[in-house]
């Protein structure tokens, strides 16, 4: 693995031979070298601010190590940040960012291939923290994504592959999917709090296709590939101004349908208009509700509700609020109409 050191804060770009060795110039020549190349920072650049011109395009295998979210910030200054696209559809690369902010971008990291975000910050960007594509793989551990916005996904938008765990998703709004918007594909998440995002669909997270939350992978699902993962999490905060305060659940698409597994996890305290699932919102009746162990309570208005038809399921276990979806919270120590959940 050949190793690239870089030494200037500057955005320069004329080589690593030339002056200073810029992020800039360190990818551009990782780009060139076949193989897995790994970038890391002179520890005099602690506490310093990357200030782009354009975007950075990663094209090769590469990991880039940096010196903490709170030491080192890549400032997008409005154009996006990382674009991780080799271009060949027929060929995969693994990119690997660790320990860094990514901050003030159009999108933060717009991902082709199979990305890695390890203990990072991804903020204030405005068209979108994170934008996985179609066919992508994306996994985020021990992070923040926070204060994003777009139209679709205001901290994650996903079209592919994506894994999120121990990570915050808070602060984003956009029209839907304040948190997260699963646009096709599947989502697993891990000990993550999804907190205070805002939209006018799904303020939390707002999906369609296949969803999954769980706290154990010995869980059965209608499909092992797509699932979605939540141990003792928190959906919480999210406010939507049409429906589903908390997760609003769509399979949209006529040939396509939506499965959101809730299991362990709590979801309190979000918001949407009366009767519009101010903690989850079923909108048609192909998608899939199943929750087990879990609350669904103390949600502002109500807390579940469908649409076309009540598609709901528990699996017991459950303390649940107000809604029209209620009745069939009925299974081993189900306990329904709790307002306050303490």
């Amino acid at each position: 693995m050949n190793k690239i050191i870089v030494n200037t804060l500057e955005d320069e770009d004329n080589g690593v031979a030339i002056g200073g060795v810029s992020l800039r110039d360190a990818i551009t020549r990782a780009n060139t070298i076949s193989g897995k190349d790994i970038i890391k920072f002179n520890s005099d650049l602690s506490g310093g601010i990357i200030n782009l011109t354009q975007e950075l395009s990663i094209t090769d295998d590469l990991v880039i190590k940096g010196l903490g979210s709170k030491n080192l910030r890549i400032n997008g200054n409005g154009v996006t940040v990382f674009n991780i696209d080799n271009g060949q559809d027929d060929l995969v690369i693994d990119v690997e960012i660790e320990k860094l902010s990514i901050v003030n971008g159009s999108i933060g990291i717009l991902n082709e291939e199979n990305l890695i975000i390890d203990n990072s910050n991804i903020s204030g960007n405005s068209n979108g923290g994170i934008l996985s594509n179609e066919n992508s793989i994306l996994n985020i551990t021990n992070s923040t994504i926070s204060g994003n916005s777009s139209l679709r996904g205001g901290g994650i938008q996903s079209r592919g592959t994506s894994y999120i765990s121990d990570s915050i998703i808070s602060d984003n709004d956009a029209r839907f999917g304040g948190g997260i918007k699963v646009d096709q594909g599947t989502l697993n998440i891990v000990n993550t709090t999804i907190s205070g995002n805002s939209a006018n669909v799904g303020g939390g997270i707002d999906l369609h296709n296949k969803l999954n939350l769980t706290n154990s992978a010995n869980i059965p699902t209608l499909d092992s590939i797509h699932t979605l993962s939540i141990s003792n999490s928190t959906i919480s905060g999210n406010l939507a101004g049409v429906g589903g305060g908390g997760i609003n659940a769509d399979g949209i698409y006529t040939n396509s349908s939506s499965l959101t597994k809730i299991i362990n996890t709590t979801i309190t305290s979000n918001e949407a208009p009366l009767g519009e699932g101010s903690g989850i919102r079923n909108g048609r009746s192909n998608s899939q509700i199943e929750i087990a162990n879990s609350i669904v309570s103390g949600n502002i208005n109500t807390d579940v509700d469908f649409v076309d038809s009540n598609t709901f399921t528990s699996l017991g276990g459950n303390i649940i609020g107000l809604g029209n979806a209620t009745n069939v919270f009925d299974q081993t120590a189900d306990q329904v109409a709790i307002k306050d959940p303490g």
